[in-house]
């Protein structure tokens, strides 16, 4: 719930669109559905007019999308939007991982251990709802020591577009047998070990590892989707 007593000199709206962008990338909403505003006012404490406000700013971040009858929904990601999303990840993670390496410190290092061995318990455990979020805190304390507040930001923008899916896909590739497979490839591991050498070429080689892995094993269930497969599913590149 929204509390303005304690937000300083932050308006409604920004609480609310922030709250809303939070609960997009930590994938609460399903890619396709329809968010109503009176419930979400409801759920957050607020009158309709700062939820519709931050809908609208949230089309334009194409993390919402307006259908003929006006109302709102996650958008459904194309094949082709997929692929676009990941290249550009590739390229702007990639370049963030390198940049981080001579940055990040012994005890970001540490945390990034522990939430490997999160991850690979929630999946021991059949949790898959908290792989999601762990993948997305290992990789935001990550680039976090890059020295770019703008890269981090064009990169959280690419998560909110595409965190509903990947949460889904997490789903899909357990559901198809291929979740053990790609969480035991130990491409963190990696990551972790790059960043201990301060090798920033293996550090970035090893995230694109990371990226395109699980790109590839996503094609599984895109193929299985008509809804998401709307083109050629080529290899991502940088190029």
């Amino acid at each position: 719930m929204i509390k303005p007593k304690n937000s300083g000199n932050r308006s409604v709206q920004s609480q609310v669109y922030d709250e809303l962008r939070e609960d997009i990338i930590q994938a609460k909403f399903k890619p396709g559905e329809v968010i109503s505003i009176r419930k979400e006012a409801a759920r957050l404490g607020t009158s309709a007019m700062p939820v519709r406000e931050s809908f609208k700013q949230l089309v334009i971040d194409n993390a919402l999308e307006v259908l003929p009858n006006k109302s709102f929904r996650l958008p459904i990601l194309t094949a082709e939007r997929i692929l676009e999303i990941y290249r550009l990840r590739v390229l702007l993670e990639g370049n963030a991982v390198a940049l981080s390496t001579q940055n990040i410190n012994a005890v970001d290092i540490a945390k990034l251990k522990r939430i490997t061995k999160k991850a690979l318990a929630a999946h021991s455990s059949g949790d898959i709802e908290k792989m999601a979020p762990l993948n997305r805190e290992f990789h935001f304390i990550l680039y976090s020591h890059c020295g770019s507040d703008l890269l981090i930001q064009f990169i959280e923008s690419l998560w909110m577009q595409f965190s509903p899916t990947l949460t889904y896909g997490y789903r899909s590739l357990f559901n198809l047998g291929s979740g053990s497979e790609y969480l035991n490839s130990g491409p963190h591991d990696d990551i972790i070990e790059a960043l201990e050498a301060r090798d920033s070429q293996l550090a970035q080689k090893a995230l694109e590892r990371d990226l395109t892995g699980f790109y590839e094993k996503s094609k599984l269930w895109l193929r299985d989707n008509a809804s998401l497969n709307s083109g050629p599913l080529s290899k991502v590149t940088a190029s």
